[in-house]
């Protein structure tokens, strides 16, 4: 289609107008960004607050503190018990009795300890004291020192169910310590996912406000057409109408971004207050590293090797092991050898032995004892070994289950993140095409050669274009997160504290390499 010179200036004319009007309205149109509250939040704030704030992870580490408490209590067997017992007693003279009254006191002071290797160790002192009535008696004292050891021969060997309970309990603190990485990690995930969805959100809804912006645009280019009878007046109703379906998009737009702040709020674990003064998303979506090489093999083994669930997993496992083995061995009959020295000193200067009453004879003494105590049904014990086998049974069927599951989600997160990459040379491609499309339709409008159908197409294929390759990149980001928390790398641990690396959720880079 040709068009004349002089109706070409015309139009040239009109266009001009048309922009200077469309200027005026961008001017005075309300900015939203300036709106909302002032300050940024960034990835490093929402990694933070999530450990502080989370509250599974706050119950999980409790569930440690608990772990902990249950392993000082199971050392109580292993304390030292000390004993003291002061006895008196008076024996009265008779009528027809020549013995005298005599008054005695006996003091006893012991400590007896159970070691862990199973042996027991007391040690005992007794001074007795005896007064006589008679002048002719003076007061006599003596000392007694024993020392014993208890060896078990079978039943209670390496302290049978007291170390296998203390051990055991250790056991569990290694998993309730790992376990409470593992929560974290777990928590850090969905925050780094609500927020990569919020700064999404955000990036969505300047996309809808662009359109509907650009929408606005045709209304007030047409209409001035229109005045200039460069256009029918049919053609407003088309172009009002479009204009209405995308501020009503950019209406749904500025509703998800509460949704996502609603979400991301549930995510860190605070309350509806602290939800409502979050700050707009500053930190953009991660770009693809195409220089990392990602390997399936390599990274199923280090996550092995390292992943926090794994590893609690194991020490739940053998913590059953070593507490079903503890209740084993008290099914075995007891056998101890009880070895005892003991060695009595007079205090007195007089025979004691002419004291009624008074203790042994002074000097060393020593005995040895084989005590046998055969089998007998214990429900108690039965009952322990029939919990443990369950509870290693369970703790055998979760870390099998790991092991093939850890792999499983590292391939997966691996395909993701590779397909993700893939989708987002594609939009990339798309968008530029798209926009260059747009201002070829956009001098043929001016021109008159194409319709208003060609322009609205144009700014959809835009806008499709834009929404499609932000979905590319939040999918990227996503993936790169999901692949970074199925290798077990999202938590580590400075002194007592759990920190969590930004980086290692914008790049596939910062891993631990060896399982601690």
């Amino acid at each position: 289609m040709t068009v004349r010179p002089r109706r070409a200036a015309r139009r040239a004319r009109v266009w001009l107008l048309a922009a200077g009007c469309v200027a005026v309205t961008a001017a005075g149109a309300p900015d939203l960004e300036a709106q909302a509250p002032s300050g940024v939040l960034v990835i490093e704030d929402v990694l933070s607050a999530t450990l502080k704030e989370n509250p599974d992870v706050k119950g999980a580490r409790a569930t440690m503190d608990a772990a902990r408490g249950a392993l000082v209590q199971s050392a109580r067997p292993f304390d030292a018990h000390p004993s003291a017992m002061l006895t008196g007693s008076r024996a009265a003279a008779s009528a027809d009795d020549l013995a005298p009254s005599t008054a005695s006191t006996e003091s006893t002071f012991g400590l007896s300890k159970l070691l862990r290797s199973g042996l027991t160790v007391g040690a005992q002192v007794a001074i007795d004291r005896t007064v006589s009535s008679a002048s002719a008696f003076p007061a006599v004292s003596q000392a007694a020192t024993s020392v014993g050891l208890t060896v078990p021969l079978s039943q209670g060997r390496g302290g049978g169910i007291y170390a296998a309970t203390e051990r055991s309990a250790a056991l569990d603190l290694t998993a309730g310590t790992r376990a409470l990485r593992a929560t974290a990690g777990q928590a850090v995930f969905r925050a780094v996912v609500a927020y990569w969805e919020y700064r999404a959100a955000y990036l969505r809804a300047d996309i809808q406000r662009a359109a509907a912006d650009r929408a606005r645009q045709s209304v007030n280019e047409v209409q001035i057409l229109i005045a200039a009878d460069e256009r029918p007046k049919s053609d407003v109703d088309l172009m009002m109408a479009n204009a209405a379906i995308k501020q009503a998009t950019h209406v749904e737009a500025e509703r998800q971004i509460v949704r996502a702040r609603t979400v991301l709020a549930a995510a860190i674990g605070i309350d509806l207050a602290a939800a409502t003064a979050l700050h707009v998303p500053a930190t953009d979506l991660p770009e693809p590293d195409e220089t990392t090489e990602l390997r399936l093999e390599p990274l199923v083994a280090a996550a092995l090797a390292r992943h926090d669930e794994v590893a609690a997993a194991l020490a739940r496992k053998e913590s059953a092991s070593v507490l079903r083995a503890g209740a084993l061995s008290h099914l075995r009959p007891r056998v101890d050898l009880v070895v005892g020295f003991a060695h009595t000193a007079r205090l007195g200067g007089i025979e004691s032995r002419l004291i009624p009453g008074f203790g042994a004879w002074p000097g060393p003494s020593a005995s040895a004892q084989l005590v046998f105590e055969p089998t007998y049904v214990n429900s108690a014990v039965r009952g322990a070994v029939i919990t443990a086998d369950a509870a290693y049974a369970h703790a055998a069927v979760a870390a099998d289950a790991l092991a093939r599951t850890v792999p499983l989600d590292v391939a997966d997160a691996l395909a993701g993140l590779t397909s993700s990459r893939a989708q987002l040379s594609s939009t990339g491609e798309a968008m530029a095409r798209s926009r260059l499309a747009r201002e070829t339709v956009q001098r043929n409008f001016e021109l008159g050669t194409a319709t208003l159908f060609d322009r609205i197409l144009a700014e959809d294929t835009v806008t499709n274009a834009e929404l499609a390759d932000l979905n590319a990149r939040l999918r990227h980001a996503i993936a790169l997160a999901q692949l970074q928390f199925a290798r077990g790398v999202l938590i580590d641990v400075r002194g007592s504290d759990l920190v969590a690396d930004a980086q290692r959720v914008l790049r596939v880079t910062g891993e631990r390499t060896t399982r601690e």
